[in-house]
């Protein structure tokens, strides 16, 4: 059984998967992600629905980092094209962009670069 604890410090969050052992001891196995995450605003009026999620999913399997999306409660891959159809990002939402590996930065960069160009395709639907 894992268990997951979440703390933020200096704006890098620290997530810590606990493995609780079967067999009765005290001790446990304890494995730590680093990760980089980012508040994003969707400015776009279209949001991240077909030709764009598409767009953004081709561009986080560029990177082997883990990359993740949040809107809300729901967290999904963001290398999955179901996962952020399904988020249903629409003009306005606020989504956390995490991601944590080796390329982190660059994909970081990348991906907000994307979003922040509108995908290349200007008011384009």
């Amino acid at each position: 059984m894992l268990e997951l604890a979440l703390s933020e410090t200096r704006g890098v969050y620290l997530i810590f998967l606990y493995e609780k052992c079967i067999i009765k001891t005290n001790r446990c196995k304890a494995r730590y992600y680093y990760l980089i995450s980012k508040k994003i605003k969707i400015d776009n009026p279209v949001g991240l629905h077909s030709k764009r999620a598409s767009l953004f999913v081709n561009e986080a399997n560029r990177f082997q980092s883990e990359i993740f999306i949040t809107k809300g409660q729901r967290r999904v891959n963001a290398k999955s094209i179901m996962g952020v159809i399904i988020l249903s990002v629409d003009l306005g939402d606020e989504i956390l962009l995490e991601i944590s590996g080796d390329d982190e930065e660059a994909a970081m960069n990348s991906i907000v670069e994307l979003l922040d160009s509108d995908f290349g395709l200007g008011g384009e639907a």
